[in-house]
């Protein structure tokens, strides 16, 4: 299903920006998840709800595999600055119980992807704590509501790209050109911090809980 989203290589913060905006995709999403066929019988909306999640570090090098960077790698790992994926957590149809998926439009696992099966093979625990990773954890009208980029990280010094950028134009507005530190930002003394438009930071034993 990964066809129903736009994709930028190397802009993933953008990519998940424009993920959590298709509504008719994730209802699609969603209702292939519940087993409802496009015009099925209760298929017209599925609950769900949805978050952006930024996977960094203080030393920006958190290791992922299944990623399709990796494809024609001797590596089967590779080890990212900084990831974004988004979480879906889908309603059941008795409304008792919920189940997250993780879409990530960089990897070759399944998509959506069930989130345990996901993390189990993408983001395995690590020991060495220079690759420990940070979950930063943003619900998607927020994220959408305040991620500003003018592409400015993506620059060379001579004013080039480091990768051609998205066809679609820059999420900026008057107040706000660029923001995306305050989302990759993982430093321990924002963790479990409440504000609120850039969410909350969470180890990875935590985000398991979270979702898992």
């Amino acid at each position: 299903m990964k066809e129903l989203f736009a994709h930028a290589p190397s802009y993933c913060e953008e990519n998940v920006r424009c993920l959590l905006a298709n509504e008719s995709a994730l209802n699609a999403v969603a209702r292939t998840i519940l087993n409802h066929p496009a015009g099925g019988v209760g298929s017209d909306s599925a609950s769900f709800s949805m978050f952006a999640v930024f996977v960094s570090n203080p030393t920006k090098t958190v290791p992922f595999w299944y990623q399709s960077r990796a494809r024609n790698s001797p590596s089967p790992v590779i080890v990212w600055d900084y990831h974004v994926f988004a979480v879906m957590r889908v309603l059941s149809e008795n409304r008792e119980t919920t189940s997250s998926y993780i879409l990530d439009l960089d990897s070759v696992l399944p998509f959506p992807c069930p989130f345990a099966e996901y993390m189990r093979l993408a983001c395995p625990q690590v020991i060495d704590e220079t690759y420990a990773r940070f979950f930063r954890v943003v619900r998607a009208e927020l994220y959408i509501a305040n991620f500003a980029s003018d592409r400015r990280h993506m620059r060379t010094d001579d004013g080039g790209w480091l990768a051609a950028p998205p066809d679609w134009p820059p999420f900026t507005d008057e107040q706000n050109t660029f923001n995306l530190e305050n989302f990759w930002d993982m430093k321990k003394e924002v963790q479990g911090s409440t504000t609120l438009q850039f969410g909350t930071v969470y180890t990875q034993d935590e985000f398991c809980s979270l979702f898992g």
